[in-house]
């Protein structure tokens, strides 16, 4: 008889051990608020290898846990971090805006956050250090808490980097490009590895061979965590941290398997005339189907359904229960209608898998899940195209920003329904943010035109009422990923 650890999805991920090293991005940001002790420790509990924390200091340079430069968007305090006292960044609530389940919560010196990791697992300290000048102070900490060595910092600056190695700590040097002198840099300056967006390392080749540790940042969606997996990287920082752990486990248990993430779901469309129902703007329905594959040799048992994380939903058709032999794919037919006023995490389609005992083999299960991502669409054009913003609230007034494409720069401003004099703008794209005052320039990616698919897009205001900082948004992905749903797609004239 199985016992029952071996039929626990969980227990099952967390038992297949890196490489790759999972990292939780700033804790667990889907659960507990960003760079907190509450999220770190979240991180550990869940079975995950280590976290990876922002450090700033403060003006009488203590050193702290904050991801911006600024204090706004994470805490309730303001200004910069560098410009305020450690006594006055004591009295900011760290976790009032994510919910009041952790009103109080306190930004965390580094030393404490270093206090949580067990003493062993040279992966589950990384820190990811901004400016230059403070490596030999993260040292100290490090050398009174657990030691400097299972210590890794992290940065795009290569001074930081050299600082670190220079106090003792190893450091991955952050970079966008494979470029054979990033390589010759690493190496020649004994630097602990390098980190590269997905497509680098893909890219790369054999020359990343000598380059002892191999990173990627960021990496959410379960295609690419099953890509890091199959090229051998080193570790990656993710913030969905059951499913990494599925999918490294999912690599493990499959090794033969060179298809695609095994579930296949396709993006939610919002249409415009979707904004203004009465039950919020980010809502709709939708008749689809996801396809469900089984990725190893010996045949499963497949119970599929839908797992919602924000808002309310009606789910028909499903949960469902199947077999599938070895390498045998099923449609999933699904309804689902829903939502809520805020954009917010996506619902899951998820597949539990499970498995029999036989010769050679124990019985096991394993929960795999792919985010139902819900998009809107925008041209970019030469006309100006109106962006209409999603209410945030049922008492919020219409509120529109203008979209224009002038060659290779994209063009976004404020029309109406927020007063300008206190409108901060800001742009996603492709994975990164552009902020400005009525509005932004952004680069276009050389490759634009030729984008079949489109570009990941969002756009919205910040807006301070009553000493309050609100939002308003065109779609998901802003003020941040991190539960504030998925990004929309841009396309230029023609495409859509």
């Amino acid at each position: 008889m199985a016992r029952a650890s071996e039929l626990d999805p969980a227990a099952c991920a967390r038992a297949v051990p890196g490489p790759p090293f999972v990292i939780g991005e700033r804790g667990s940001p889907l659960e507990a608020p960003e760079n907190t002790l509450p999220g770190f420790a979240r991180a550990l509990e869940l079975g995950l290898d280590g976290f990876a924390a922002d450090v700033r200091p403060t003006r009488d340079r203590a050193l702290v846990l904050v991801a911006d430069e600024t204090l706004e968007r994470s805490t309730t305090g303001s200004g910069k971090v560098a410009e305020r006292r450690l006594v006055e960044i004591a009295g900011a609530d760290a976790g009032a805006n994510f919910s009041a389940r952790f009103r109080g919560t306190r930004v965390p010196l580094l030393e404490e956050a270093l206090e949580l990791a067990p003493p062993a697992g040279g992966e589950r300290r990384w820190l990811h250090v901004h400016e230059r000048g403070i490596a030999a102070a993260i040292a100290a900490d490090a050398q009174r808490t657990c030691g400097a060595q299972p210590l890794r910092v992290v940065s795009e600056i290569h001074d930081v980097c050299l600082e670190a190695r220079d106090a003792g700590l190893a450091a991955i040097l952050v970079a966008r490009v494979a470029e054979e002198k990033l390589f010759d840099f690493v190496r020649q300056e004994r630097l602990a590895g390098c980190a590269l967006p997905l497509a680098q390392w893909r890219s790369a080749g054999e020359r990343f061979a000598n380059i002892h540790e191999r990173v990627a940042l960021g990496l959410d969606a379960p295609a690419e965590q099953l890509e890091a997996c199959r090229l051998g990287l080193t570790a990656f920082t993710t913030r969905e941290p059951l499913r990494a752990l599925a999918v490294r486990a999912l690599a493990r248990l499959a090794p033969q398997d060179s298809g695609p993430f095994p579930i296949t779901c396709e993006p939610l469309e919002l249409q415009p005339s979707d904004t203004g129902s009465a039950r919020g703007d980010w809502f709709g329905s939708w008749d689809s189907q996801a396809r469900v594959r089984n990725p190893f040799a010996f045949a499963v048992r497949v119970t599929a359904g839908i797992l919602p994380r924000h808002g309310a939903f009606e789910i028909q058709k499903l949960p469902l229960a199947f077999e599938l032999a070895p390498g045998e794919e099923a449609r999933v037919p699904f309804e689902l209608a829903g939502g809520a006023w805020r954009p917010g995490a996506d619902p899951c389609f998820f597949a539990l898998m499970r498995w029999r005992r036989a010769p050679g083999r124990a019985a096991g299960a394993l929960l795999l899940d792919a985010p139902l991502e819900r998009v809107r669409t925008a041209i970019a054009d030469a006309l100006p195209t109106r962006l209409t913003l999603l209410r945030e609230t049922k008492n919020d007034p219409p509120a529109t920003m203008l979209l224009r494409r002038r060659g290779r720069s994209l063009f976004v401003s404020l029309e109406s329904g927020i007063t300008p004099q206190l409108a901060h703008t800001v742009v996603f794209l492709e994975g990164e943010y552009f902020f400005g005052a009525r509005g932004v320039r952004v680069p276009l990616p050389e490759d634009f035109d030729a984008r079949r698919g489109g570009v990941r897009f969002s756009c919205g205001v910040f807006t301070l009422e009553h000493g309050e900082r609100l939002v308003r948004r065109w779609a998901g992905g802003v003020p941040d990923p991190v539960g504030c749903g998925s990004p929309g797609y841009l396309f230029p004239r023609g495409q859509a």
